[in-house]
């Protein structure tokens, strides 16, 4: 569900699969080579979006490497981890905004103290990509009439678009450059098979483009390069069947505008309030490993 836990037009229903297989190999004793993707079903949608009920969506195909010891300190536990990515743009959100690839790298710091973990990720990734604005090439339409310029008779699913030669773009809207991500995360393990998580992540994206302030801003908006907030809390229950099957259940609420709308809010963990700036949604996963 979206809005999950409020009243009204924002509580809608939304349903969802995702299926996300992994494999990697093993380099060295803690070096891995790793590939994942995803492809992610929508059964249904309660929503106003370009999307209809069955469509399904892949994601982009993460390659990399990992290291799951980069320092270890065998008194305290206390262990540094790390990992190198490259995605690759078969998504089609990657396509649209003209995207060569993605780097990204990322470091985990980690502690237990009894039967809790405690971690923290720092996390970089850079966006290449071939244009500024995220555009569409008429010519790749077999019916012209579907390559629209300008905005769709519902104003939920169009764009306020341009055309530029053979191209459909989106004047002001620019491609994302790069993000920084922090997160903190909280594992208690209540017996060997049982575990209890918590997670807590703020991303900044920053665009590719910069802006000037002018009399159709808003009123809190400021000049210069495009730039937005993220805040994703989650907690989950995770429970080991076997070595090779565990099952889980989670909350999560992703909150688009975590400092509000004059950025000078304090960010809320799992923030209900605000329906039309967060995502909440119930998630049930089903693991299984060879």
């Amino acid at each position: 569900g979206l809005g999950t836990f409020v009243s009204g037009p924002q509580e809608n229903s939304v349903v969802t699969t995702s299926f996300s297989p992994s494999a990697y190999y093993q380099l060295a004793k803690d070096l891995r080579l790793n590939g994942s993707l995803s492809l992610s079903w929508y059964q249904v949608l309660d929503v106003d979006t370009p999307l209809a009920e069955g469509d399904a969506l892949l994601s982009d195909i993460s390659l990399g490497v990992s290291h799951g010891r980069i320092y270890h300190h065998e008194d305290s536990g206390f262990n540094v981890s790390g990992n190198l990515r490259v995605g690759l743009p078969t998504s089609l959100a990657s396509q649209f905004q003209n995207r060569l690839f993605t780097l990204s790298t990322a470091f985990t710091a980690s502690i237990p103290v009894g039967p809790v973990s405690f971690s923290y990720t720092l996390g970089f990734g850079k966006y290449f990509n071939l244009t500024a604005t995220p555009t569409v090439d008429c010519e790749d339409f077999e019916d012209p009439e579907e390559c629209i310029s300008g905005r769709d008779a519902n104003p939920n699913f169009g764009f306020e678009s341009e055309r530029r030669g053979p191209e459909v773009y989106l004047p002001g809207a620019g491609a994302t450059s790069f993000y920084l991500q922090n997160s903190l995360g909280i594992s208690w393990t209540i017996i060997d098979e049982l575990s209890l998580s918590f997670g807590l992540a703020i991303s900044n994206s920053y665009g590719v483009r910069s802006f000037p302030k002018d009399d159709l801003s808003g009123d809190n908006a400021t000049s210069g390069r495009s730039h937005r907030d993220r805040l994703s809390s989650s907690l989950g229950l995770d429970y080991t069947i076997n070595k090779h099957f565990s099952v889980g259940a989670s909350l999560t609420t992703d909150t688009s505008t975590p400092f509000g709308a004059d950025g000078n809010d304090f960010p809320v963990v799992f923030d209900f309030s605000r329906a039309s700036d967060n995502i909440t949604s119930f998630n049930i996963s089903v693991t299984g490993s060879l």
